[in-house]
């Protein structure tokens, strides 16, 4: 199995809002917890082989807050050691043998994403996770990127299913593309009708803020998320990131 030296920028289960700058990359994350300091959502973000490669990951363990945190730090913990496996597919098919050990009480949907920059190519896995939105300057839009051809019984959330397959899959990507990752925290939030803020409010925020700085679209994410929600903290873990090709 290829291994690669990878430098860990920023990865965890505690609330983070932060932004930084590496030589391959622009990113911008935002992650709060439904109560307290920690939850269930896992973020990280790391550069390797001399920012030959990034690698992205969010993930989030069945449940919420404080209760679900020392799963949610267990598996993140797992992620870290496993990282330097080149092969995204690889990484989530170890990391699901691991959760179905715990039990359904681990159960966790993921997504994990490395932008490969001698290819300019794009490689992503999901686990159960909610599909990505990638921005490419060619076509000036937002759009929500599903697996080509998803097979049954595959890609499964990790612990739900012992044989699971993950697919690895691989989209052009350039300097200056965009990609947004979250968890369903974001798109289950509801207002006072119980309607949730979902994809199609995800969609609108980003494409208000098209123009903007990957901070930018984080705010406008939040403002819109706010917004429909009338300012009512969440009962659920929110984490999203943005991240530039740089």
């Amino acid at each position: 199995m290829q291994e690669i030296g990878c430098a860990e920028i920023w990865g965890g289960v505690r609330g983070k809002d932060a932004d930084v700058q590496g030589g391959g990359f622009i990113a911008s994350i935002h992650s709060r917890a439904a109560e307290g300091a920690k939850g269930g959502d896992i973020y990280y973000l790391s550069v390797c082989s001399g920012e030959a490669i990034t690698r992205v990951a969010l993930a989030d363990v069945r449940g919420h807050g404080e209760s679900v945190s020392e799963i949610s730090q267990w598996l993140y913990e797992a992620l870290q050691t496993r990282v330097n496996e080149l092969d995204g597919s690889e990484l989530m098919t170890d990391l699901n043998a691991l959760v179905g050990q715990r039990g359904y009480e681990a159960m966790t949907t993921a997504t994990i994403v490395s932008f490969r920059r001698a290819e300019s190519n794009l490689h992503f896995t999901y686990a159960g996770h909610p599909p990505m939105f990638v921005y490419r300057q060619d076509d000036a839009r937002w759009d929500s990127v599903m697996l080509g051809s998803p097979r049954r019984c595959a890609n499964l959330p990790l612990g739900a299913f012992g044989n699971t397959s993950y697919d690895d899959e691989v989209r052009p990507i350039a300097v200056g593309d965009r990609i947004f990752l979250y968890t369903d925290g974001l798109i289950e939030a509801t207002n006072s009708d119980g309607k949730p803020f979902g994809r199609d409010g995800v969609a609108r925020a980003l494409e208000e803020a098209a123009g903007g700085t990957v901070r930018d679209i984080k705010r406008a994410v939040l403002d819109a998320l706010s917004e429909h929600s009338n300012g009512a903290a969440s009962d659920d873990d929110v984490t999203f990131m943005v991240v530039e090709v740089h």
